[in-house]
């Protein structure tokens, strides 16, 4: 009977990652700060992490994923956005529907993470991906949606707020061209179409952010800083309408 062969790759785990568990009484080290080349090393493996998607799009495709899979994430988003109105939000209603009008073509599918940025993985000593967290909300979809969320992420126009990492602010980190040259190179895709992905990014980060702020006005969110996350919103809807007006 053959052994099943160790897969070398990054581990895909919703929890706690227990191959680099520390053993007994060894003290935890502190986490090395991201030093210029550091950042560019670790954002860069991050971008070819996401155009490597797991399990490939052949696989992928015999799943057989639904058809209109952003009408329907937009569609769910749009819902979302719905159920946590509570005040006027200039441009989120024109970025919406711009977004609906002028929607691309998917690429063939892949697995979908749903939330892929740095804050998400696990590194080792040698700045290598050892890992993918959270996965709750992976599905099979439009891999691009994915790159648009780095991209976010990484984004200058990203305001600061709880919860969400700055690293993007780190000296050496690359910019979004960059980041999505990698990902073009390692994935072989189509990324002209980027700017709605991008906008589409900027969309669903305004919509969860609006919902936070929304349940804290109510009283149902304590916890710092969820005074000032509110004033986020505004910042991701126009960053999302200046990305549609490169498209």
């Amino acid at each position: 009977m053959r052994r099943p062969r160790r897969d070398r790759g990054p581990v895909l785990c919703d929890g706690l990652h227990r191959r680099h568990a520390l053993p007994r009484g060894r003290p935890a080290r502190r986490t090395r700060p991201a030093t210029h080349p550091r950042g560019r090393r670790v954002a860069g493996r991050n971008a070819r992490r996401a155009a490597r998607r797991v399990s490939g799009e052949r696989r992928a495709r015999r799943l057989r994923p639904p058809r209109s899979f952003l009408e329907r994430q937009l569609r769910r988003w749009g819902k979302q956005l719905d159920a946590s109105r509570s005040r006027d939000l200039p441009g989120i209603d024109d970025l919406h529907d711009r977004l609906a009008s002028a929607m691309p073509a998917s690429p063939a599918p892949t697995i979908v993470h749903g939330d892929y940025r740095l804050d998400n993985v696990l590194v080792d000593e040698q700045d290598r991906i050892t890992a993918v967290l959270d996965w709750e909300m992976s599905t099979l979809g439009d891999p691009l949606t994915d790159l648009a969320l780095i991209v976010a992420y990484s984004s200058r126009d990203l305001p600061t707020f709880a919860g969400v990492s700055n690293a993007h602010e780190a000296p050496g980190f690359p910019g979004t061209d960059e980041i999505v040259a990698r990902y073009a190179k390692g994935s072989g895709r189509d990324v002209s179409a980027l700017p709605w992905y991008a906008g589409f990014a900027f969309f669903k980060l305004a919509v969860i952010l609006e919902g936070i702020h929304y349940r804290y006005s109510q009283g149902q969110t304590v916890g710092d800083d969820f005074d000032r996350i509110g004033d986020a919103v505004p910042l991701l809807i126009s960053a999302g309408l200046a990305h549609l007006d490169r498209a």
